[in-house]
């Protein structure tokens, strides 16, 4: 199946319809297409062609957006790297995906014009798009190399799911190296309506959720819990996306009392974002649930528990041979096929015998006024097999809960054996970039 050159078909339908939002320069669609083609030809004067791997090491900024849509226009791969990433990993990931071109900087490229090249070239859907990297909160992370149709596919179901608007403005402020990010560049391109793209910072994000209109936004749990904190204006959006790690149902019941029309998320990597969606106007009466699956996505859970995900989103070779992609999250669907995630399988805590889900565990500690965040895990305990233990992050109003404040708070609402051994008190608690909780880190 042949796919069009999306931001090519956005400038020629509304060339003057602002594209991109930064903090550098803002540009129109129009003037996003002049400088990804002739970004595009300084890439071609760099030797880089279809099929060729170019990564970029850069931070979000207007130029990056313009490399990611100038690769397209010659069908190159884009491996995305974290420039805040130590040089030891950087360099591994790179020696991994051996790219042909290592970008840190777009100046990095010869100045002039380039060489003539053709543009107009239509896509088909198996070609290769860009190389992720997974989150690695169990490890390395995960190259993941996602097509066209990949991307196509999930901004289908997402614009199926919430609703595309002329009127929208998608605030980025999640990685561009992540899926999460990465994917509203190309939803944007392809819904035709403005990526306001800065990095995250509270009181500056909600200031610019009132100054530039912005109407949908994703974030992760603890963006939100930050923006709810600086009084941000969640109650004008249209949509608020949340994702990258499960949302404590508090945390939802916080954001739906402020007005934020919250759509809370399931997605992968392997799936180019999302895999279910809850409808913002449904979100109340569910707020532990992801949402049912989004267009064209089927989900099922295996007999032990794991989600498993089938689709024209799933990457190639992500999936077994019979199409299903066998997650490592554990989950639940009920009755009406709305999904529940109940955390990773490899988290759980095996104690006397029994199995704990870290989760539930943290959610139920994230319900003490006391607490601003909470990280559960496992420790190797001679009579138990493994102990309970939580690492606490107190409220930073009042004199914080005791440890037994916390243990005789958690005995009112867990089984006994769920209730932690030991709790450690810290100041922040180890999370990625998209605010997953790095559990291997907790100590």
């Amino acid at each position: 199946m042949k796919v069009d050159d999306w931001l090519a078909r956005a400038a020629e339908a509304l060339p003057e319809r602002p594209a991109l939002v930064a903090r550098d320069r803002s540009l129109s669609f129009a003037e996003l297409e002049a400088e990804a083609r002739a970004t595009a030809r300084r890439l071609a004067g760099a030797g880089i062609g279809r099929g060729d791997r170019v990564a970029l090491v850069l931070e979000p900024a207007a130029g990056y957006v313009v490399l990611l849509h100038a690769l397209t226009k010659i069908g190159a791969v884009a491996v995305p790297v974290d420039h805040k990433a130590p040089a030891a990993a950087t360099d591994r990931l790179l020696a991994a995906a051996a790219p042909k071109l290592v970008l840190r900087s777009i100046d990095e490229l010869a100045a002039g014009p380039g060489p003539d090249i053709e543009f107009g070239v239509d896509f088909e859907t198996e070609d290769g798009h860009c190389v992720i990297h997974t989150s690695g909160t169990a490890g390395d992370p995960a190259a993941v190399e996602l097509t066209y149709g990949n991307h196509l596919w999930s901004a289908i179901g997402a614009g199926v799911r919430i609703g595309v608007a002329p009127t929208d403005r998608w605030l980025c402020c999640l990685p561009l190296h992540h899926i999460g990010g990465l994917s509203i560049v190309v939803r944007c391109a392809l819904y035709r309506i403005p990526i306001v793209l800065e990095p995250f910072e509270a009181a500056a994000t909600a200031a610019t959720i009132e100054r530039e209109g912005v109407t949908i936004v994703s974030l992760v749990p603890t963006m939100l819990a930050r923006l709810l904190d600086a009084d941000a204006p969640l109650d004008r959006l249209r949509c608020a996306v949340i994702g990258g790690a499960a949302a404590p149902r508090a945390l939802i019941e916080r954001a739906l009392g402020a007005g934020a029309p919250v759509a809370p998320t399931y997605g992968l990597t392997e799936t180019a974002s999302q895999v279910a969606t809850m409808p913002p106007a449904e979100t109340a009466a569910r707020p532990d649930s992801a949402g049912p699956p989004i267009l064209s996505t089927e989900v099922r859970i295996d007999a032990d528990g794991r989600i498993c995900v089938r689709g024209p989103t799933v990457a190639p070779g992500s999936a077994g041979e019979d199409g299903w992609l066998v997650t490592g999250d554990l989950g639940r669907i009920d009755e009406d096929g709305y999904l529940y995630v109940l955390g990773r399988a490899d988290d759980v805590i095996v104690t006397g015998g029994k199995n704990v889900s870290p989760a539930e565990v943290e959610e139920t500690l994230l319900e003490h006024p006391g607490v601003a965040d909470a990280g559960v895990g496992g420790r190797e305990d001679a009579e138990w097999q493994q102990a309970v233990v939580a690492h606490v992050v107190v409220a930073p109003d009042g004199d914080g809960p005791s440890e037994e404040d916390l243990r005789a708070f958690c005995r009112e609402r867990l089984a006994s054996y769920k209730v932690p051994k030991a709790f450690v008190f810290v100041a922040e608690l180890p999370r990625n970039a998209q605010g997953k909780l790095e559990r291997h880190r907790l100590e």
